[in-house]
């Protein structure tokens, strides 16, 4: 993990005046495949807030190869997340950190505890983990575990994911990690923004 611990004002995704339309990978269950929507959020102190009554939520992608240090940012609807963040290494295909969260301030800690971890998995709320998965290969795999283990851990994560944040997607880390592809459309994203696959360009998260 050739990345420094990102700070809240890394992650947040600015604006001015109260209200503000955004684009919005909209997710599909059980496919790699995205959908794309426009919605408004609120904004507060030049910060747009996450919307759980709309199920938007922000998704940023880090980059974790001591490359370029560079953020995507866009928002994501339907991954029904109640309360907290979830953030991995895992992200196909360049597996930069993707981070999800209905909070700026449980985002960062779990893409920190990501980043400690030297990669892997970290679910975080209140400030507090509530689960993860160290993957110190590469930020991809693990020889810490046997398979029977590594499996019964996910299913772990899973559950607490389900039970603690209150996620309502079925397997989450699964999703998650396949909204950084951007050879599926409709939208996906990278650590240069949100990226429209048909057009093969970088679009504006903020209409």
């Amino acid at each position: 993990m050739k990345r420094k611990p990102v700070t809240k004002d890394e992650l947040i995704v600015k604006a001015s005046g109260s209200r503000v339309k955004v684009r919005a990978i909209e997710a599909i269950p059980f496919q790699n495949l995205t959908g794309g929507k426009e919605f408004t959020l609120h904004v507060k102190d030049g910060i747009v807030q996450p919307c759980l009554k709309q199920d938007v939520l922000p998704l940023l992608v880090i980059e974790r190869h001591g490359r370029t240090g560079k953020i995507g940012k866009t928002f994501l609807q339907g991954f029904d997340l109640k309360s907290g963040a979830i953030a991995e290494s895992v992200a196909h295909d360049t597996h930069n950190i993707i981070v999800t969260g209905t909070n700026y301030g449980d985002m960062v800690t779990a893409v920190n505890r990501v980043i400690a971890m030297d990669g892997g998995i970290a679910m975080i709320k209140d400030g507090k983990a509530v689960g993860d998965l160290p993957l110190r290969i590469g930020g991809l795999m693990t020889d810490e575990l046997t398979g029977k283990e590594m499996s019964d851990k996910v299913d772990e994560l899973s559950r607490l994911a389900k039970e603690v944040l209150g996620c309502g997607m079925e397997v989450p880390f699964m999703h998650l990690s396949f909204w950084s592809l951007v050879t599926s459309p409709k939208w996906k994203i990278t650590d240069k923004g949100l990226i429209d696959v048909d057009k093969f360009e970088i679009i504006p998260t903020i209409v």
